[in-house]
């Protein structure tokens, strides 16, 4: 293979992330032009190439393989044979070799398995990415956003306080996201991703981007596969990789999945509240009550918890508990939502009347529980309308939430519901 004799205006790049190990399928192939003093670049078995200078493509091979030094590029080429077969038994590595334009013959660089270093911050980087996370944990994302970027003007090279800021951004809480903050947290997230292809959480934080705000299910699959690869045991992946076993009614793989992520972590509100969730679902009202007031337990301040177990009650046909239980929700929306629910089980429209009327007019944004509340009041042209609202909206209750007793009770076999399922790429078993 030689190099052509002349490179094309324009092919002088001083910014090569675009191809981190992460992201090759094969060879990435350096060719040294030694009387210019720049390497050609190409990646990717060859389909692309790129010109770069000698000290971009040291500082690019410091950064992806850090544990090797630039010195020990080459190895005699008589051992060309045994590199090609170890390259074909680990495609996934980086194999770098070098030509010589000069006739000096070819040398081979293979690292068949990388120890990867990870970056590590300083002191006071680690210090503000660590209040950012307390913050974030609290749901008080505007406080959590100051703390991670003070960490990244600190470390610009911090990949673990770019998938802070990338998921302080987005919010991850139901409701609508403005795509300016959605498109730059995908670019942060991205960008750790590049910087360290090892970090498991920038592949959740993907993940969790496909299935709340793009309801792209193969594509949060295959970040969650990645990251579970990477972290078997992170409480994190296990409970959204539960939750994408539950959207598409896999109940039993995702109540595993939570009672994995539970063992590991077992005072998580959260992953309480997701069990108690696919178990409601699932008609294990028992221990889906169980699972709720588990979580209110660990934190009687939790969101939606009193919502829950009212909807058990509900499903038991004892709207009298309910009613308890819906008194009892501090989260406005959940509260008001249980209410209208609640009263017209127990006939007393004008009540819930008016509880879905202040939900509508001070909780617009929660169009998928608005829905909820039509479909089970058996109002079906309202729910679709407000399903497709929250569809629009990227409301996480579509991905979350679909195929609730609620919106089933009534829209299971509506025609429009049906095909709403199937534009979501669901089985329609799923509502």
């Amino acid at each position: 293979m030689r190099l052509p004799e002349k490179f094309p205006e324009g092919t002088e790049f001083a910014d090569v992330e675009g191809v981190p190990v992460s992201k090759t399928s094969g060879w990435v192939v350096i060719a040294w032009d030694v009387p210019g003093g720049r390497l050609f670049l190409i990646d990717s078995f060859l389909r692309n190439g790129r010109l770069i200078s000698e000290a971009t493509f040291r500082r690019q091979v410091a950064l992806l393989v850090p544990s090797i030094g630039t010195s020990q590029l080459g190895i005699d080429a008589s051992r060309q044979d045994e590199a090609k077969r170890s390259a074909a038994k680990n495609a996934q590595w980086l194999l770098a070799f070098v030509l010589s334009c000069a006739g000096a013959g070819v040398l081979w660089w293979l690292h068949d398995q990388p120890t990867a270093v990870r970056h590590t911050p300083s002191a006071e980087a680690y210090e503000a990415y660590l209040q950012g996370n307390y913050f974030r944990d609290r749901q008080n994302l505007d406080k959590a956003i100051p703390y991670y970027e003070q960490a990244l003007r600190l470390d610009e090279h911090y990949a673990a306080a770019m998938v802070g800021l990338a998921r302080a951004r987005f919010g991850f809480s139901f409701g609508v996201r403005p795509d300016t903050e959605v498109v730059k947290a995908r670019q942060l997230i991205d960008r750790a991703i590049a910087l360290d292809p090892q970090l498991a959480e920038a592949y959740l934080a993907r993940a969790h981007i496909a299935l709340v705000y793009d309801f792209n299910w193969a594509a949060a699959e295959v970040s969650l596969k990645r990251a579970r690869e990477l972290e078997p045991s992170n409480v994190g992946v296990l409970r959204v990789t539960g939750r994408l076993a539950r959207i598409l009614g896999r109940f039993d793989e995702s109540a595993e999945l939570f009672r994995q992520a539970l063992a590991l972590d077992p005072l998580n509100t959260d992953t309480h509240q997701s069990l108690g969730r696919v178990l409601l679902k699932a008609g294990n009202l028992t221990a889906a009550e169980a699972s709720f007031r588990k979580a209110l337990e660990l934190n009687s301040q939790y969101p939606g918890m009193h919502y829950g177990i009212a909807l058990t009650h509900l499903i038991r046909k004892e709207p009298e508990k309910a009613l308890e239980e819906a008194q009892l929700e501090l989260d406005p929306a959940f509260r008001l939502s249980a209410l209208t629910v609640v009263y017209h089980a127990l006939r007393r429209k004008s009540e819930s009347d008016a509880a879905l009327r202040e939900l509508t007019e001070k909780h617009a944004n929660e169009a998928f529980r608005i829905a909820e509340c039509h479909a089970y009041r058996g109002e079906v042209d309202q729910a679709m309308r407000w399903l497709e609202q929250a569809h629009r909206n990227h409301d996480a209750g579509v991905a979350f939430q679909l195929g609730s007793q609620l919106l089933s009770s009534t829209l299971a076999r509506d025609r429009r519901y049906q095909a709403f399922l199937r534009k979501l790429n669901l089985p329609t078993e799923v509502g």
